[in-house]
């Protein structure tokens, strides 16, 4: 279940979905409550509630299976200024006997799961070696690692700290970018500071992830980040051109408020696109920029309209 999986490999809602047609409700409860009573008995005690949850999601058995389902995959990031393809953002997969997970879908408990860093200290071991590749390139891009707040803060940071140690030099000279996610809504002033002081020991430059609305975003600046990314994701793609430029403006002014230079990832339409452009994003990622690549490429031209392919 910290995986996200049963004892047999199956996801849980699917299983109890297959025997959906066999709960008949009993008189007064309807098929909803009598479907969540199933789920109920069919998960038992939910294992965060356990005391050995945390001891549990970092033993051998669970990181090795987690570890084992993970592939890492670079998103070309382009900046509409320069009219190239400048940097790629590292992006998880997760191959699972149910279906495949990306991005933040591979942690079946979000930024908090236990397994959070075993994720990040993998993702920062080939994302290093990905940049390292980079600073041999004839034109070297720059490669993004997005790091979980709490594995910068937790009790377990020396994991990702010895990964992270062994960058060379010169990478934290700007062909590594280190990304804060899964930042907490209310964080006390001196955490934000120790983030990202912590990620500027081997980073140049830093961004951090934030939704809409961030009232912290300003003290992320204050601290010494410089990109306010935000994750599109899929949730745009069925609405209306008008709705995303709208909301993109809205991104990009809060952005610049706060001082932080607006970077948007993972667009996959051509309205997203170039509602990225008329906001005036700094650089845009996803693969409407171009496919996932099993190694990140060199920096390279393209404009507008060999994007659009047009």
């Amino acid at each position: 279940r910290l995986l996200g999986e049963d004892e047999g490999e199956q996801p849980l809602i699917g299983t109890v979905a297959a025997d959906l047609a066999t709960i008949a409700p009993k008189p007064g409860i309807d098929v909803v409550t009598g479907l969540v009573q199933a789920l109920a008995k069919k998960a038992g005690p939910f294992p965060v509630d356990s005391p050995h949850a945390l001891t549990d999601a970092s033993s051998p058995r669970f990181v090795d299976r987690f570890l084992s389902q993970l592939e890492i995959k670079y998103r070309p990031i382009w900046s509409p200024k320069k009219g190239m393809v400048v940097s790629y953002h590292s992006y998880p997969h997760r191959n699972t006997p149910y279906g495949a997970l990306h991005g933040t879908a591979v942690l079946h408990g979000g930024p908090a799961d236990p397994l959070a860093i075993e994720l990040d200290a993998f993702l920062a071991a080939r994302t290093i070696e990905a940049a390292i590749d980079q600073s041999r390139h004839e034109t070297p891009a720059s490669v993004v690692l997005p790091v979980h707040f709490t594995s910068l803060m937790g009790t377990r940071k020396e994991k990702l700290i010895e990964v992270l140690n062994r960058t060379p030099g010169r990478l934290a000279n700007g062909y590594l970018t280190i990304e804060i996610v899964g930042v907490p809504e209310f964080v006390p002033v001196v955490r934000i500071q120790e983030a990202v002081q912590f990620a500027l020991q081997f980073s140049k430059i830093v961004a951090v992830q934030l939704p809409t609305g961030n009232r912290q975003a300003a003290l992320f600046r204050q601290a010494g980040a410089a990109f306010w990314s935000f994750d599109l994701g899929n949730q745009y793609d069925s609405q209306s051109e008008i709705a995303i430029s709208k909301e993109l403006r809205i991104m990009a002014a809060e952005s610049s408020a706060a001082g932080l230079k607006p970077y948007i990832l993972n667009v996959e339409t051509r309205a997203a696109f170039q509602a990225s452009l008329t906001a005036g994003f700094v650089l845009i990622g996803g693969r409407i920029i171009g496919p996932d690549m099993a190694k990140p490429g060199g920096v390279y031209k393209a404009n507008e309209r060999t994007i659009l392919g047009l």
